[in-house]
């Protein structure tokens, strides 16, 4: 499987890791994610508004 997600490409949701999230072959890319913004991509955009994902840092 490839993911490829696209920053600035439509309004940011809290579902945008809903294909990928469960799947081993990602799980690295979490983890490294994670170590990177000092929070897991997938929990930080389910805790966020969609105003808060649409901001510059966020997004």
């Amino acid at each position: 499987m490839l993911a490829l997600l696209c920053g600035g490409q439509g309004t940011p949701s809290d579902t945008v890791f809903d294909l990928v999230a469960d799947q081993p072959a990602a799980e690295p890319v979490f983890i490294a994610a994670t170590a990177l913004l000092g929070a897991d991509p997938r929990e930080f955009v389910r805790a966020r508004s969609a105003d808060e994902l649409s901001v510059d840092r966020s997004s």
